[in-house]
């Protein structure tokens, strides 16, 4: 396979002159450290590692600045051969392989390594050692045949040859690594939190143990180092096992050189064959921490990569929080805006309904207030269906009587069950308790868009609403409610997507019956939150059977439920003082209109900043709050309603708060601020009417009749 050797990339990363700078200072501190620890009288050393820094520099350095290092180095080379007394013909010559070596193995390590460098990985570092070993043994070959050129003398060839391949193999194999580390992989040292004393402890401690293992006779001393290599490059990383290596390498060389050791106790008069046990002693060295450093680095890959992957996680999960609360925002100004003048319109249709009218007007009054009431339940599903996918809509478990509630659904569609001719039953079976301890109002919603549905889609026959209940265990009760209707029915297949969002039987349900395909979604998923579910059972032309099951706790408390409000007559035998802080003019207008008759005297205020102007403790019997007003909004006003009223030692008068802000957040706002009771626009004129006589008749504090 044919293959073209590159000494510089262009994609590559190059360095700057403080890098070229660094590697210099390197460069000379090795040569120093040679000269005069590492010479013996064989005027060789151990291993060469100057020819791996000057390697590095032509990798990491741009063209020119890395010929003005070789130039530099190539003039400190003479200088170390002249302080050596080595004549000029040999420094020439030993300078210049070293330059062509150099040069040499870094086109192969471009080539064959990549344009990464990172040689802390296994199959780079492989691929590298074969690069270090070819290149060495090649120089060595040339050197060797032209001194004995040179010098007219025949030696040990073969015994010179791999000494110099020895020294310059292992120079590059292990300084070239080294100092490729610290500029391709800086996290490799860049030591956490808490952990850099470690790894200098791990340092010193391997110089030590060196010391020891070069100062003692005995060979089996040489083997103290390698177990703490191996806890440096699992503890420290790959670049402090290079480190501790060339360290350990030093210290060899300089102690075999000056008759220390059990290399020169072997060998006292053998200088070849001290340096090739020093050699050896170095290569097994750097191969005994190579395979931890290189299961270390693929560790730190995988970690780094689950890192990112995380990292990509939260960013997804914080766009996601942010697109969430961007709808949440956007759905609530959408509720502010367009229930502001739906209660406008539903609060003067209510009032023009109790006057007396024509039999043609009355019917268009009944169109409208149809209208309102469907753009009002679209509005609701809406919402709610943006409270579950936010995880917002809540389950509250309070004690109610379950045959009232279905009474009381069942009655609510009864009127349009009779506008088709059919039949609306509720047959209850003797074994349900008389209360639960549940959420109604979540249940009524769900037994509200079944038994609308069931209206909605049958002609002719009727719809059954059934309870039962098996016998209590552990005061609780499974339940099964079953709406039953004799309406188009649905095959299999449109069953199994029933309960998706705005899905339909077809597309011609939406022209023929309207409705946006919510409402069995949003049951079913307050269903699941009531640890409920919904079976659907049907055949095409014949009608469908809906089956809500859950299981609730019986209520140890058997007494009858409270009065309702609603049957509460607002008369208080005196004229009733009532507030109203809006700002919209027509919802001021809306809520005069449905108080209008009622013997209330009631004051208008035109924001929250105004209401509480004209507040007094104990002056008023009632208070009706918008929410969002300008200059003083309907949370700040009850703030400081509530404090005038401590200042006072006055009772607390009931405040309703009638808002446009229908989220939970909204709700939770206002009755921590000091709201008795919270009212979503549109407001009904009934549910008004039961908030306010529920309050004044829990307050039940007689006043004197202002003037």
């Amino acid at each position: 396979m044919a293959f073209r050797l590159h000494l510089y990339r262009s994609s590559a990363q190059k360095h700057g002159l403080a890098v070229a700078c660094a590697l210099f200072l390197a460069y000379v501190a090795v040569e120093l450290c040679i000269w005069l620890f590492c010479r013996d009288i064989s005027d060789a050393v151990a291993f060469f590692p100057s020819n791996g820094i000057l390697l590095t520099a032509i990798l990491v350095l741009s063209p020119r600045l890395g010929l003005a290092f070789c130039l530099a180095c190539f003039s400190v080379d003479l200088l170390h051969n002249w302080i050596g007394r080595i004549d000029l013909t040999h420094a020439v010559l030993f300078s210049s392989l070293n330059q062509a070596l150099a040069f040499g193995g870094a086109a192969l390590t471009r080539t064959f390594c990549g344009a990464a460098l990172d040689l802390s990985r296994a199959r780079r570092l492989i691929v590298f050692s074969l690069i270090a070993a070819v290149s060495a043994a090649t120089e060595a070959v040339i050197g060797q045949i032209l001194i004995e050129l040179i010098d007219g003398a025949s030696g040990d060839f073969f015994h010179a040859w791999l000494q110099w391949t020895l020294e310059d193999g292992l120079g590059l194999l292990i300084a070239t690594p080294a100092a490729l580390l610290p500029l391709k992989q800086k996290r490799l040292f860049q030591a956490p939190g808490g952990a850099r004393l470690e790894r200098q402890l791990l340092l010193a401690l391997t110089v030590v143990l060196a010391i020891a293992a070069f100062t003692f006779d005995r060979f089996i001393a040489l083997t103290l180092v390698m177990p703490v290599l191996v806890l440096t490059a699992f503890r420290g990383g790959p670049g402090w096992v290079y480190v501790s290596v060339l360290t350990t390498s030093v210290v060899a060389m300089a102690l075999t050189a000056n008759g220390h050791g059990p290399i020169a106790f072997m060998a006292p008069t053998d200088p070849y064959r001290q340096q090739f046990m020093v050699q050896l002693f170095i290569a097994s060295t750097f191969a005994t921490a190579v395979p931890a450093t290189a299961a270390l680095s693929a560790r730190n890959r995988s970690a780094q990569r689950l890192e990112r992957a995380y990292a990509a996680v939260r960013k997804a999960k914080e766009k996601a929080e942010a697109a969430s609360r961007s709808k949440s925002e956007f759905l609530a100004n959408m509720s502010h805006e367009i229930r502001t003048p739906m209660n406008g319109i539903i609060g003067v249709v209510g009032a023009l309904a109790r006057t007396d009218l024509a039999p043609r007007q009355r019917d268009m009054v009944q169109l409208v207030e149809t209208s309102a009431d469907s753009l009002q339940v679209l509005l609701n599903d809406v919402l709610d269906m943006a409270r579950v996918e936010a995880g917002e809509l809540a389950i509250h478990a309070e004690t109610f009587d379950l045959r009232t509630t279905c009474e009381t659904i069942v009655e609510l569609f009864r009127a349009k069950a009779e506008e088709k001719g059919l039949a609306l039953e509720l047959r209850v079976a003797p074994s349900v308790a008389g209360r639960h301890v549940g959420d109604a109002a979540r249940l009524k919603q769900v037994l509200g868009n079944l038994i609308s549905n069931a209206v909605k889609f049958t002609e002719r026959g009727g719809v059954i609403l059934s309870v039962e209940a098996a016998p209590e265990i552990d005061r609780a009760q499974a339940l099964t409610l079953t709406v039953t209707d004799t309406g188009i029915g649905f095959d299999a297949e449109t069953g199994r997507r029933l309960f998706a969002r705005f899905a339909q039987a077809d597309g011609s349900i939406t022209r023929r019956f309207g409705g946006t395909g919510l409402g069995l979604s949003i049951s079913q998923a307050l269903t699941r939150l009531m640890n409920g579910e919904i079976e659907v059972d049907s055949v095409p032309g014949e009608g469908s059977r809906f089956r809500l099951r859950l299981t609730l706790p019986v209520a140890a408390d058997h007494a009858p439920p409270s009065p309702d409000p609603a049957k509460l007559v607002l008369n208080a035998g005196r004229t009733l003082k009532i507030m109203l802080a809006e700002d919209h003019d027509i919802n001021r207008r809306v809520v005069a209109l449905m108080l209008e008759g009622l013997g209330v005297d009631l004051t208008m205020a035109v924001d929250g900043q105004d209401a509480v102007a004209r507040f007094r403790p104990g002056e008023y019997d009632l208070v009706l709050m918008d929410m969002q007003m300008p200059n003083m909004g309907g949370v700040e006003a009850i703030t400081h309603i509530r404090q005038a009223e401590r200042d006072a030692g006055a009772k607390a008068t009931p405040i309703v708060m009638l808002t446009a802000n229908a989220l939970p957040e909204h709700k939770i706002a206002g009755l921590t601020a000091g709201a008795d009771a919270f009212l979503t626009k549109p407001i009904a004129a009934g549910a008004l009417m039961e908030t306010i006589a529920g309050l004044l008749s829990a307050a039940d504090v007689p006043r004197d009749e202002q003037a």
